[in-house]
C-alpha cells in the first residue's frame, strides 16, 4: 500500500511570524493549533496515571499578537480529578475530596526571546502551569519538536507526582496555516502515516489510518476516536484518519466518532477503554456524580456509604449518633466499647456484623512492638515538613533493639483520644523516653526543684480507630497542612504492621514526599493501663487503682514501670537537699530539721513554719505540705483538716478558702436560683456538696434545705429545673395530671367531667382526676372544661359513650307517642335532669319547654285506661254536638238532646 503523507502541519493560524535573527524584534499574529494523545506507555492500564495523561488527553496551543502563549485542555478533562493529598505511602494515607482537572484557559506565558527555542520553552512552561494553576508548577523532562506532525512530552516522578513512564505521543489535529513553522521549527514539517497504521518508529500500530477510498476506509480502534484529515489530493481520494486515546472515565467502540462516558457512578483511571466493562463501580465510601468520571470522590468524614456505585454526595449517609467515621471515604461508623471498636452502621470488610448496640466505654491497650524494621533511622530519611519528627519514634526504645518496646492506647467511647481530635499512644517502660527535650548532662538521681522538664505530652502519638482492625493519624480536613503520619494495621491474628510516613495536603510540600520506613510488627498484649509516675504496677494489674505508690523519699518519672526497684531513692546531699512525698516524679520537697505544728507547713525559703492557706489544710500525721483541700470541702487558714460544705452550698474546685466568718454566713458557693447542691453521688440535702444540679420533674427546689421538694397538691412542674422553670405551677382549670411518680405532665379533662378552683382549692382535690357534671341537668360536651353547663329548655343530659364518667350531651324530650314512650317536655326550671310526662288534658309547647291545659272546646284524652299521660302531644278539637266548657278537659261533653254546635271545638 504504501506510504501517506500528512499534509504539512501548518500550525497556528497565523500565529508567529518571528524573525530567527535574535536582533529582530518578535512580531506574531494570534492563532492556535490543537493537539491529541495517541500513544502513551501502559495506557490502558487503569490507575497507571500522571498529570499530563489525566488532566491533558488532547489540549489546544493558543498564541498572542506579544508572542505570548497559553494552554486550554477545554472538554477533553471535564470529569477527570487530580490528587489534593500527598505522600509517600498513599495507601496508608487518608482520602480527601480529589481536585478537578481545569478546563478553562491557563494563564498566558511569554516567552524569553525572539528564537525557536524561546518559543518552545513558552508552550512547556504553559504546560507545567496548567494543571495547579500558578500555585505550583509541575515538571516535564522533555518537550521534543523535532519531528514533523507531532510532539513528545515526558515528566519524571517528582515526590508524590509520578512519572509518565516514557514520552507521551501528541499528535497535531488541527493545523489551519503554517506560520508557526518560523517559531517552533520542524514541528510544523511533514509526517506520513503507514499503510500499517504507524506514524514513524516510535509509533505503536493504530494511532492513523490511511484512507483510501470513502467506501474502503478502515476504522480506528476500540478505545480510540477517529480525527479525519485532509486528502493529499485534495479530492477526499487517498488520505487519512488520526486516532487518538479515548481520555480517562470513557471508553469507545471500533469505529466511533467520539468516546462514551462512563455513566454515573462508575470510573475508569486510564486511556484507550475499548468497552463499557472497562468502566468500575465506586467502592462503598465512594461516589461519583455525573458521567465521564476518571475516579471517585470520598464521602466526607462522619458521612458513610455501604453500597457500591454512589452517584452522588446525597448517598453518603450521616453515621447515626454516638458513633464515628473519622476518614472520609468510610463504609462504616463506629464507635467503641472498653476501647475496642465495634461496628455500629455499613459494611467493614465482614469483620464484624455492624449492627452493635452495646454501650459505649472507654479502655486502655498495650502494645509490644518486637519487630523494628527501620524505623530507629527514619529520622534522616525524611524531610523537614515543618513540624517535627515524633520524639517517641527516634529516641524512644521503639526504635533500637535488642528489648522489646511498649506503647500503651487510651480510647474513648468514641473510638478517639481524650482530647476531641485523636486516640493518645504513649510509649512507656522505656526509660529513655521520658524527657525528650533534656540534654544529657544532668543525672536524674540528682534533680532537684528547679531543673526538669516534664515532656511526656511531647511524646504522643494522636490517631483513631478507621476500622477495626487499624488506628491511623489524620491530616487536618480543611486547609493546608503537613504532618508525620502513623499507623497500625492488623495483618495476622494480633500481629500489627506499624508504619510512618510523611503526608501533606499543602502541594509546594508534594514534590519532597519520597520515603516512606515500614516498622516491623507489633503485638496487641491484654487490655492494661500503664502505671502514672510517681507509682509502679505489678504483673497483671489491669486499672489505675491496681498502681502502687512510691513512697516518700522515692521518685519514679517514667511511665510504665513494674517494681519496687523503679521507684529511685532522693539524695538530699547530692541534689540540693530535696526529698519526696509519696506519689512524686521528682525529688521536690525541702529537707528540714524543724517540725511544723497541724495547720502549718515550712517555707522552704526562711525554713520557718507559715500557717497554711485558707483553701489548703496540714495534719503533721499524713501530710509533709499544705494540701488543697478537695470538692466539696472547705478550709480557714491554719487548718488541720477540710470542711464538708454546709447543707444548701457546694464547692466545685480544690482549695476553696472559707467565704465569710459569720456563724450564718456562707461557708462555701451557693446554687444559683433554679438549682439544689448535690454530692458526688447526686444526692440532695447532705453536706459535702461538690456541684449544682438540677430538680427532676415534678419537684422544686428548696434553697433552705437544699433538696428537692414534691409538688404540692394541684401542683406540676415539667422537666428539668433551671434558672427559668424552677417552680411548681397550679395545675390549670380543665386539666388533670397525668398519673406518674413524679407529677411531670397535664392532659385536659375528658367528655362529661370538669376541673375548677372553689376558694382556691382545686376541684377534685385528687390532681389526678377530673369531676364528673354531677348536677341533673348540666353537661360537659368538651375537653378541658372547667365547668359544667345545663341542658337547654326541651332537652335532658345523656352519654354518647357509655363509658364516659358523665353526660356529654343533650337530648331532646320525646314529643310523640311512640313504641311506648311518653309525650314529655322539660322546663328550665327543672333540675332533675329527667323530662316529665305531659298528662291527659294538657298539651307540650315551645318544642318540649312547657306543658300546658287544653283551653275549653279541645282536650286530651289519656293515654290508656291506667296510663294518664296524655295521649297527643296537642289538644284535640270537640267534635260537633260535643263540648268543652272549661281548661284541662281529657273529653268533650255531648250536647243535650234538641242542640247542636255550628262546628267543632266548642266550648258551650
Amino acid at each position: 500500500m504504501g506510504s501517506c503523507r500528512l499534509p504539512a502541519a501548518t500550525a497556528l493560524t497565523a500565529v508567529c511570524a518571528l524573525a530567527l535573527d535574535a536582533s529582530a524584534a518578535a512580531k506574531c499574529t494570534q492563532g492556535t493549533i490543537s493537539f491529541a494523545l495517541v500513544n502513551a506507555a501502559n495506557a490502558s492500564t487503569a490507575g497507571n496515571m500522571d498529570w499530563l495523561r489525566t488532566c491533558l488527553p488532547a489540549f489546544t496551543v493558543k498564541a498572542y499578537t506579544n508572542c505570548s502563549v497559553s494552554i486550554t485542555a477545554g472538554s477533553s478533562a471535564a470529569g477527570a480529578y487530580v490528587p489534593q493529598i500527598w505522600s509517600s505511602f498513599p495507601a496508608g494515607t487518608q482520602p480527601k475530596a480529589l481536585r478537578a482537572c481545569p478546563t478553562a484557559e491557563g494563564a498566558a506565558v511569554a516567552p524569553a526571546g525572539s528564537t525557536q527555542a524561546s518559543m518552545q520553552a513558552a508552550i512547556k512552561s504553559a504546560l507545567e502551569k496548567y494543571v495547579y494553576g500558578g500555585s505550583y508548577d509541575l515538571a516535564t523532562t522533555s518537550t521534543d519538536w523535532s519531528n514533523s506532525g507531532y510532539i513528545l512530552v515526558a515528566a519524571p516522578q517528582k515526590g508524590a507526582f509520578p512519572s509518565t513512564g516514557g514520552p507521551l505521543k501528541y499528535a497535531i489535529i488541527n493545523t489551519p496555516d503554517g506560520s508557526l513553522a518560523t517559531a517552533v521549527g520542524t514541528l510544523l514539517g511533514q509526517s506520513t502515516c503507514s499503510a500499517d497504521g504507524s506514524s514513524g518508529p516510535e509509533a505503536s500500530k493504530g494511532e492513523c489510518v490511511l484512507q483510501i477510498l470513502p467506501l474502503l476506509s478502515p476504522s480506528c480502534a476500540a478505545g480510540r476516536y477517529e480525527v479525519v484529515g485532509s486528502g493529499m489530493l485534495g479530492l477526499g481520494i487517498l488520505g487519512y484518519k488520526i486516532c487518538p486515546l479515548c481520555k480517562a472515565g470513557t471508553w469507545s467502540a471500533s469505529g466511533a466518532s467520539s468516546c462514551t462516558a462512563c455513566s454515573a457512578g462508575r470510573f475508569f483511571m486510564g486511556l484507550g477503554a475499548g468497552s463499557s466493562a472497562a468502566c468500575s463501580s465506586c467502592a462503598m465510601g465512594y461516589y461519583a456524580s455525573g458521567t465521564g468520571n476518571s475516579e471517585c470522590q470520598p464521602c466526607d468524614a462522619g458521612m458513610y456509604l455501604n453500597n457500591t456505585g454512589g452517584t452522588s454526595s446525597s448517598a453518603c449517609q450521616a453515621c447515626p449518633a454516638g458513633s464515628y467515621a473519622y476518614w472520609p471515604g468510610s463504609s462504616h461508623c463506629l464507635n467503641c466499647v472498653n476501647g475496642v471498636p465495634a461496628c455500629v452502621a455499613g459494611y467493614d470488610g465482614g469483620l464484624s456484623a455492624c449492627n452493635s448496640v452495646a454501650t459505649p466505654s472507654e479502655g486502655y491497650h498495650i502494645l509490644q512492638i518486637s519487630t523494628r524494621g527501620t524505623l530507629r533511622t527514619c529520622a534522616a530519611s525524611f524531610p523537614s515538613l515543618g513540624a517535627a519528627y515524633p520524639p517517641a519514634m527516634t529516641r524512644c526504645d521503639v526504635t533500637a533493639d535488642p528489648a522489646p518496646a511498649y506503647l500503651m492506647a487510651y480510647v474513648t467511647a468514641a473510638c478517639q483520644g481524650p482530647a476531641v481530635w485523636q486516640q493518645s499512644i504513649y510509649p512507656i517502660k522505656d526509660k529513655t523516653c521520658s524527657e525528650p527535650s533534656a540534654g544529657s548532662s544532668w543525672s536524674i538521681s540528682q534533680l532537684g526543684a528547679a531543673g526538669h522538664s516534664y515532656s511526656y505530652s511531647s511524646l504522643l502519638v494522636g490517631g483513631f480507630y478507621i476500622s477495626a482492625s487499624k488506628i491511623a493519624t489524620r491530616l487536618a480536613l480543611t486547609g493546608t497542612a503537613s504532618a508525620y503520619q502513623l499507623s497500625l494495621d492488623t495483618f495476622a491474628g494480633s500481629t500489627l504492621s506499624l508504619k510512618i510516613w510523611a503526608a501533606s495536603t499543602n502541594i509546594t510540600q508534594a514534590a519532597t514526599l519520597a520515603d516512606t520506613v515500614a516498622g516491623g510488627t507489633s503485638a496487641w498484649c491484654t487490655n492494661g493501663y500503664a502505671s502514672p509516675v510517681g507509682s509502679y504496677c505489678p504483673a497483671g494489674g489491669t486499672e489505675a487503682s491496681s498502681a502502687t505508690q512510691c513512697s516518700a523519699g522515692t521518685f519514679q518519672p517514667y511511665l510504665g514501670q513494674a517494681a519496687p526497684t523503679d521507684c529511685w531513692t532522693c539524695d538530699p546531699v547530692s541534689n540540693g537537699n530535696f526529698t519526696s512525698e509519696a506519689d512524686s516524679d521528682y525529688c521536690t520537697f525541702p529537707v528540714s530539721n524543724v517540725a511544723c505544728y497541724p495547720g502549718e507547713e515550712l517555707d522552704v525559703t526562711t525554713l520557718a513554719c507559715r500557717a497554711c492557706p485558707a483553701g489548703t489544710y496540714r495534719s503533721a500525721s499524713s501530710e509533709a505540705v499544705c494540701v488543697a483541700c478537695n470538692l466539696g470541702t472547705y478550709s480557714a487558714a491554719n487548718s488541720s483538716s477540710c470542711t464538708a460544705c454546709p447543707v444548701g452550698q457546694f464547692s466545685d474546685i480544690f482549695g476553696l478558702a472559707e467565704q465569710s466568718s459569720g456563724a450564718a454566713q456562707p461557708k462555701c458557693f451557693t446554687c444559683p436560683t433554679g438549682y439544689v447542691p448535690k454530692d458526688a453521688s447526686g444526692a440532695t440535702g447532705n453536706t459535702g456538696s461538690s456541684y449544682c444540679g438540677s430538680c427532676p420533674a415534678g419537684t422544686q427546689p428548696n434553697a433552705a434545705t437544699g433538696t428537692c421538694d414534691p409538688c404540692a397538691s394541684g401542683y406540676i412542674r415539667i422537666g428539668e429545673s433551671s434558672e427559668t422553670s424552677y417552680a411548681c405551677m397550679q395545675i390549670p382549670p380543665g386539666y388533670k395530671a397525668v398519673a406518674a411518680t413524679p407529677l411531670q405532665a397535664v392532659e385536659p379533662c375528658g367528655y362529661g367531667e370538669v376541673s375548677y378552683y372553689s376558694s382556691g382549692s382545686r376541684v377534685p382535690a385528687t390532681t389526678t382526676q377530673c369531676q364528673p357534671c354531677t348536677g341533673g341537668s348540666t353537661y360537659a360536651p368538651h375537653k378541658g372544661m372547667s365547668a359544667c353547663v345545663a341542658c337547654p329548655s326541651g332537652t335532658y343530659p345523656t352519654k354518647s359513650n357509655a363509658t364516659y364518667p358523665s353526660n356529654d350531651q343533650c337530648s331532646k324530650c320525646s314529643t310523640l307517642l311512640t313504641n311506648g314512650v311518653a309525650i314529655s317536655y322539660w322546663p328550665a326550671s327543672d333540675t332533675t335532669g329527667v323530662c316529665l310526662v305531659c298528662l291527659a288534658g294538657n298539651e307540650v309547647q315551645g318544642g318540649g319547654k312547657s306543658c300546658i291545659p287544653c283551653k275549653p272546646g279541645y282536650y286530651n284524652p289519656p293515654f290508656s285506661g291506667s296510663d294518664n299521660s296524655a295521649r297527643y302531644e296537642s289538644c284535640q278539637p270537640c267534635q260537633q254536638s260535643w263540648y268543652a266548657d272549661s281548661d284541662g278537659q281529657t273529653a268533650c261533653s255531648k250536647w243535650p238532646a234538641g242542640t247542636a254546635t255550628q262546628g267543632t271545638g266548642s266550648s258551650s
